[in-house]
């Protein structure tokens, strides 16, 4: 009688260690795989975010170039084609209407050029901050250089002229020849590394094809 108490106590004992290892083994699972979820949130949060401040950057500076080649090709030209009367009167109501539109296009094309670095790795960081430094060198130019010339302009009258309103005018267009400058090349400098992932993108999808063979990949059970 003894001796089947002590087997339906160890047989008691080991089904509640089975059951306690498949408990364990359950929670164990359940945890691998709300760490599973969680990486793939995170990871999909991170691609959609990158992607994001791509769009985003490469649209801001594109339209900042731009402006700033339009206006060398043609605003800058109109300039010196009308009387100076004219010239001034324009130039006054274009200050009015796209200086804040500008300055803000520019903050946002270094911020988004910053955001795209921070999500990126390598050389690809190095072209995003490098696209973030030059869309703030246009704007560093164009607070500092033509800024407090157009200041100066809005006061000036056709009748009355300061001695070296010329001077400042021509000092007013190096500025701006050198924002345009910095501006096109941080938007080239996004061309060239959304190119450069494509071309890794096109190169990991050949290799993938070629591996793989043109029956479909083999699979080998062992």
């Amino acid at each position: 009688m003894e001796g089947l108490s002590r087997w339906v106590l160890s047989r008691r004992r080991r089904r509640q260690s089975a059951m306690a290892g498949a408990e364990s083994t359950n929670l164990r699972r359940a945890g691998e795989a709300v760490l599973g979820v969680g990486s793939y949130l995170v990871n999909a949060g991170g691609h959609r975010a990158g992607r994001l401040a791509r769009g985003v950057a490469l649209l801001s500076t594109g339209l900042l170039a731009g402006a700033f080649a339009y206006a060398v090709v043609s605003v800058v030209p109109t300039f010196k084609a009308v009387p100076l009367d004219v010239h001034l009167q324009f130039r006054t109501a274009l200050m009015h209407m796209n200086g804040i539109f500008m300055q803000a296009l520019m903050a946002v094309s270094l911020l988004s050029s910053f955001w795209l670095a921070i999500t990126l790795r390598g050389a690809a960081r190095g072209y995003a901050a490098g696209a973030g430094s030059l869309a703030l060198t246009s704007l560093l130019v164009t607070r500092f250089g033509n800024v407090p010339i157009n200041g100066r302009i809005k006061t000036w009258s056709a009748s009355s002229l300061p001695l070296d309103h010329a001077e400042l005018l021509q000092r007013w267009e190096i500025y701006h020849y050198l924002r345009t400058a910095t501006a096109i090349a941080a938007f080239l400098l996004l061309i060239v590394l959304i190119d450069r992932a494509g071309a890794v993108r096109r190169v990991g999808v050949s290799e993938s094809h070629r591996a793989s063979g043109p029956q479909g990949p083999v699979v080998t059970t062992v």
